[in-house]
């Protein structure tokens, strides 16, 4: 009997830290406000906008299209002029971009 209650126990704590780290990390939502919002214009689409800010971000071009489809709940890569969506580039890094590109850098 004393065997079985220390299993139990011991398979009581493991259940229960587990618990604890899944509620940690589903809990833990990354804050979209930080990340530059543009609108769309004719012509874009995210593989074009991947590559204007490739500079500003450190994704491939296929995790840069999945990153602004999972954040900005897209169904599909497909995008049209006047939607707006959230890029992978934090706001404080395109200041720094767009500083650059006034100087000719």
């Amino acid at each position: 009997m004393k065997k079985e209650t220390a299993v139990f126990s011991f398979m009581f704590i493991m259940l229960a830290i587990s618990g604890v780290f899944a509620l940690a990390y589903t809990g833990a939502s990354e804050n979209i406000d930080r990340y530059v919002e543009v609108e769309i214009s004719e012509g874009d689409s995210l593989w074009k906008l991947s590559k204007k800010y490739e500079g500003e971000h450190r994704l491939s071009t296929v995790d840069f299209v999945a990153w602004v489809q999972s954040k900005n709940n897209l169904q599909s890569p497909a995008i049209k002029p006047g939607d707006k969506v959230f890029i992978p580039v934090e706001k404080s890094d395109i200041h720094q971009y767009l500083a650059g590109e006034e100087q000719g850098n």
